[in-house]
């Protein structure tokens, strides 16, 4: 439940617009979104549901998850930042709908959790689909020349550290298997 005067500065933000909303017309959307006075940062990407077992349909299913960080200086509490963010994406979504526009507080140690779901590592049980789906988005961004994600400020340096961290752990993974 979002409380009204909750200190949780971080919150999961999935975006599935109507089937007739463009991709441009969804970018439009959260690049304003993420300029709001109450986002300190923030880190999305686009993604889509295609995959191998029918390459028809790649490009389809297309939705964004979004991760900001709240500007405490802005004053804003939890419960007026999901109201926006309702009033915000309505012209592209049933946003009242939770499985269509889902809004989660979270305390900052999930980041890492959230991360790997953008990263698609060490993905859980549930979320194994998600590998398959990761390399036809690869494809379908390129097609589309979208960046694999976009991110300012702190989540932004996290997001960098984290990648560098990954990096750094493949690698003398790869060594010690040498």
């Amino acid at each position: 439940v979002i409380g009204r005067n909750d200190n949780t500065n971080y919150f999961w933000i999935t975006i599935n617009p109507s089937p007739n909303i463009t991709l441009k017309e969804l970018q439009k959307e959260i690049e304003r979104y993420v300029k709001r006075t109450f986002i300190k940062s923030y880190i999305y990407v686009y993604e889509q549901r295609g995959s191998e077992a029918n390459e028809k349909n790649i490009g389809e299913g297309v939705h964004s998850h979004i991760l900001i960080e709240r500007d405490m200086s802005a004053n804003v509490s939890p419960y007026d930042i999901q109201k926006r963010t309702r009033v915000a994406f309505k012209n592209i979504c049933d946003s009242q709908n939770k499985s269509i526009l889902h809004f989660k507080q979270m305390p900052e140690e999930y980041i890492i959790d959230k991360f790997n779901y953008l990263t698609n590592k060490n993905l859980d049980e549930d979320h194994k689909d998600k590998e398959e789906k990761q390399e036809y988005d690869k494809i379908w961004r390129e097609k589309n020349l979208i960046k694999n994600y976009y991110a300012l400020g702190n989540l932004k340096i996290k997001y960098e550290e984290y990648i560098i961290q990954n990096a750094r752990q493949e690698n003398s993974e790869e060594i010690s298997e040498e």
